[in-house]
C-alpha cells in the first residue's frame, strides 16, 4: 500500500497551468505552485477512498476539504486511482512486480490526457513548469541567456539582473551600474548640463548615468548656463542681473557702473577716483561709454549717476 501511495504521489507532481480538459487553468496553476499540498491531498485521500462504496464521489468530497481544486479536476485523480487499482493491484498492493512502472505504463497517460498535461515541444516538462511549451530551449533546466528579455531557465526572475541583487543593469532601464556584482545595487546618478563650466548645472537638464559624461556638474542650481560669472555662489557683476540665481537683483548685483569703490553709492569719493583716470587712453578702468577712452562723455555718465544710490 506504501508504493501505491508514493505512485499516487509521483504521478500528481507535473502538471500543467495551462486551460486543459478536466482541469481548468486556475486548477493547474494552483498545483504547479502548491506541489506538496497537492501530493498530500492524493495520497491522503487516494487512500481513504481506495475501498469507499463511491470511490469517485469520496475523492470529491475528500479533496474538496483541502484543496481548491474543481469537482472536473478531481474526478482526474479518482479516475487515476481507479486505474492504479485496477491494473496495478498486486504490484502496488502485494508488492509484486514493479509498481512505479505499472502505473507510469497504464495510468500516466490517461491522468495527464485527463487533466490536459502536456509536452509540445518535447523538452521533457509539462506545461505545468515550462513557463513556454513551444520552445525546446526554455524550461526549467535551461541555461539563462542574460539580456535577451528570454526567461530561459523558467525561474520568473527578471532577464536584467543577473547578479540577482533585485535591480536591473542600468543599460537596460534599471539603477544597478554593475550587475556583475550583488553588492552595488544602485551607483547612477542625475548629471546636470554645466555647459559654461563653472561648477553648476543647469536646473532641469538632468541625465541619469552610471559615470560622469563631459560638461556636466553633480551640483544644479545655474540660472543662466551661459554665463561662468551667474551661478549660486556667483559675486555681484553690477550689470543689473542676478548672478547669484537667488531670485533677487541685490547688492553688488544692481546696476551701478558708477560706484568704483563698491559701496553701494554714487557719490565724491567715486568723483575722485574717476577723474583720476580722466583722460586714458588705453586699457581704461572707468571708461563707462565703453568707447575705450575716458572723456567728457564718461563724465556726463557719471554726473547722471551722482548722488544716487545703487
Amino acid at each position: 500500500m506504501k508504493r501505491l501511495l508514493y505512485l499516487t504521489l509521483l504521478l500528481a507532481i507535473s502538471y500543467s497551468a495551462a486551460a486543459q480538459p478536466g482541469c481548468n487553468e486556475a486548477d493547474l496553476l494552483w498545483m504547479a505552485e502548491n506541489p506538496v499540498e497537492v501530493q498530500t491531498a492524493a495520497t491522503d485521500c487516494g487512500t481513504e477512498c481506495l475501498f469507499a462504496a463511491d470511490p469517485d464521489a469520496c475523492m470529491v468530497t475528500c479533496m474538496q476539504l483541502v484543496t481548491p481544486l474543481t469537482v472536473d479536476c478531481i474526478g482526474c485523480f479518482s479516475a487515476q486511482v481507479s486505474c492504479i487499482v485496477d491494473n496495478c493491484f498486486f504490484p502496488c498492493a502485494l508488492g509484486i512486480g514493479d509498481c512505479v512502472q505499472c502505473a507510469t505504463d497504464n495510468c500516466l497517460a490517461p491522468f495527464q490526457e485527463c487533466a490536459g498535461i502536456v509536452d509540445i515541444d518535447g523538452d521533457g516538462f509539462t506545461n505545468l513548469t515550462d513557463c513556454d511549451d513551444n520552445d525546446f530551449n526554455v524550461n526549467p533546466d535551461a541555461t539563462e541567456i542574460w539580456y535577451d528579455g528570454v526567461d530561459q531557465d523558467c525561474d520568473g526572475l527578471s532577464d536584467f539582473d543577473q547578479d540577482g541583487d533585485g535591480e536591473d543593469a542600468f543599460e537596460f532601464g534599471g539603477l544597478d551600474c554593475n550587475d556583475l556584482d550583488p553588492g552595488i545595487i544602485l551607483g547612477s546618478q542625475i548629471w546636470y548640463t554645466d555647459a559654461d563650466q563653472d561648477g553648476y548645472g543647469e536646473d532641469g537638464s538632468g541625465t541619469l548615468s552610471c559615470v560622469q559624461p563631459p560638461n556636466t556638474s553633480a551640483i544644479d542650481g545655474d540660472c543662466d548656463d551661459s554665463r561662468n560669472d551667474v551661478h549660486p555662489d556667483a559675486e555681484g557683476t553690477h550689470e543689473g542681473i542676478d548672478n547669484d540665481c537667488n531670485g533677487v537683483v541685490e547688492g553688488d548685483e544692481l546696476d551701478c557702473l558708477a560706484d568704483f569703490n563698491l559701496d553701494n553709492l554714487v557719490n565724491t569719493s567715486d568723483l575722485l577716483i574717476f577723474l583720476g583716470e580722466f583722460g586714458c587712453e588705453v586699457n581704461c578702468n572707468y571708461d563707462l561709454t565703453d568707447d575705450g577712452v575716458v572723456n567728457t562723455q564718461d563724465l556726463l555718465a557719471f554726473l547722471a549717476a551722482f548722488g544716487q544710490p545703487c
